[in-house]
């Protein structure tokens, strides 16, 4: 037997609805679909790009990250507006939401073996709820020590000929200078050997 329409469902199919939404899905599928961001994720099925569309202003759908808040909001937990009206329900679903995750992580992290482990510690040290530059900011130290490390370790390259002839000509002419400047101010150039300690 089948089911009792409601009089709203009635009315639906009574002024044509159902072929008028089917006409603009179709037509918004053939116009707008095809020219929208795709999301660059990799799928989980065959590992190729996920290709659906990207929540507007992200990179990613709403199945990959695309409704994780960005920003100074990134991964903290968003709370129920107090005007809503059913705040109360929402803001207790969402706390034992957390929980079940709180819960599901750490049953996660027991079950890793201690290489698992460090690397997690190694990637959650840059990727903290909360502000973007603080999160940066680690990342961004990580990589001068890096540079300088990569730097350091590089052996000094030889002198040129050339070079060398140039830092002598130039230490010569300083030491000229020098010796001039005293003799502009009166004072005996100090020669090597006069001193007390030399």
């Amino acid at each position: 037997m089948p089911k009792k329409r409601t009089e709203r469902q009635q009315a639906w199919s009574r002024f044509g609805l159902p072929q008028a939404g089917r006409a603009a899905l179709a037509e918004f599928n053939a116009k707008v679909r095809p020219f929208l961001q795709r999301c660059g994720a990799k799928r989980r099925t065959d590992g190729e790009p996920c290709q659906a569309p990207v929540v507007p202003g992200k990179n990613r759908c709403r199945w990959h990250g695309g409704l994780v808040p960005s920003g100074d909001a990134w991964h903290t937990l968003q709370w129920p507006k107090g005007d809503a009206k059913d705040w109360q329900k929402k803001l207790n679903a969402k706390l034992q939401r957390d929980e079940r995750n709180r819960r599901r992580r750490e049953r996660r992290l027991a079950r890793m073996s201690p290489d698992e482990r460090a690397k997690f510690d190694e990637w959650a040290k840059y990727h903290r709820p909360g502000s973007k530059i603080e999160r940066s900011k680690p990342r961004a130290a990580k990589k001068v020590a890096a540079e300088f490390k990569k730097r350091a370790e590089q052996p000094e390259r030889p002198v040129s000929p050339e070079v060398a002839a140039l830092q002598a000509q130039a230490a010569y002419l300083e030491a000229e200078r020098d010796r001039y400047r005293a003799m502009a101010t009166g004072a005996r150039p100090q020669e090597k050997g006069n001193g007390v300690f030399d």
